[in-house]
């Protein structure tokens, strides 16, 4: 059986490191990279249709739940967010800070998925602090 590329769709301008299927939308396909953008892609238009301006991405740290993304950025600020699908924008940031005051440098983050269950706990692991931690979104997020 041969596999054939299906659909190209240009606009990072770096190394492209996580790329995530948006599970309500499964046309759409959020693409993080070392540019400082995770691009929305509609796979039906073969083209960029938004941006989240300033996750640096460097692993698995996108993950799409209804309109929220979360996403996990190596860096010592800005680190860990959920950016909203309507507008395109940043709905909350995520503090990381131990008590010995290490930061971010996320890798990995991912939205709890549970079978018929819509949870608002996700996960994130860190090369900053080398440990994993479990959060729980802020009701002030809309769902």
């Amino acid at each position: 059986m041969a596999t054939t590329c299906q659909n190209t769709v240009d606009g990072h301008t770096n190394r492209v490191f996580c790329t995530k299927f948006d599970s309500q939308n499964p046309d759409v396909v959020y693409s993080g990279s070392w540019d400082s953008y995770v691009l929305v892609n509609d796979l039906r238009a073969k083209k960029q249709v938004g941006a989240f301006v300033g996750p640096y991405v460097c692993g698995d740290c996108i993950d799409a739940r209804d309109h929220n993304v979360l996403i996990g950025s190596y860096r010592s600020e800005d680190y860990l967010a959920i950016y909203d699908t309507r507008n395109f924008q940043k709905a909350q940031d995520i503090n990381w800070s131990d008590a010995k005051g290490a930061k971010g440098f996320i890798y990995a983050a991912k939205w709890w998925q549970a079978k018929d269950v819509k949870s608002n706990i996700f996960v994130a692991g860190s090369a900053g602090t080398n440990d994993l931690k479990v959060f729980k979104q802020s009701k002030d997020v809309e769902d």
